[in-house]
């Protein structure tokens, strides 16, 4: 989604660039940051919360508030919303722990990150919150009763895994 082309704007649209966004390429214009070029080809989330994983994308457009960081060309918490794009630049999501595939409904992708995550820190709760969500969505109550579990024996106070585990109790 763009905006139609206005008198004076910095975008040349008659210059695209490409760049990788989290394994996707997206292309924009020159004079676009690398976050109005994401959001222009539909990317939404940037980024997640690092207690409650929330998503986090687009605020303040100006450099002032967390949203829009990223990690660039292996450079981590650029805030992209001024950061220009350029040709070949690989942007990743922070703090996603596959949660961006499972938006995109890609379970397995997003299990394989959210397994390997743990793999890194076996002692990840938000890990094994997102992995009890999967499986609870795929019908497997079970294996999300025991993740959840995990979750909480890691961190009490996980809202997410507290609720979780409440809604596969009641399923049974």
């Amino acid at each position: 989604m763009r905006l139609e082309p206005r008198d004076g704007e910095r975008i040349d649209r008659s210059k695209p660039v490409t760049f990788s966004f989290d394994g996707w390429s997206v292309t924009g214009f020159e004079g676009d940051t690398l976050a109005s070029a994401a959001f222009a080809a539909g990317k939404r989330v940037f980024s997640r919360s690092f207690k409650y994983h929330r998503p986090r994308g687009l605020v303040c457009c100006s450099g002032h508030c967390p949203n829009c960081m990223m990690t660039v060309d292996g450079v981590p918490n650029v805030r992209t919303c001024v950061e220009p794009i350029r040709e070949g630049a690989v942007a990743k999501a922070q703090n996603v722990l596959g949660a961006s595939f499972a938006s995109l409904g890609q379970r397995d992708r997003a299990r394989a990150a959210f397994s390997a995550s743990l793999q890194s820190d076996p002692h990840d709760p938000a890990a094994y919150s997102n992995l009890a969500t999967l499986e609870m969505e795929a019908g497997d109550l079970p294996r999300a009763r025991r993740y959840f579990a995990e979750a909480l024996t890691l961190d009490p106070t996980n809202e997410i895994a507290r609720q979780g585990l409440a809604t596969v109790l009641a399923q049974r």
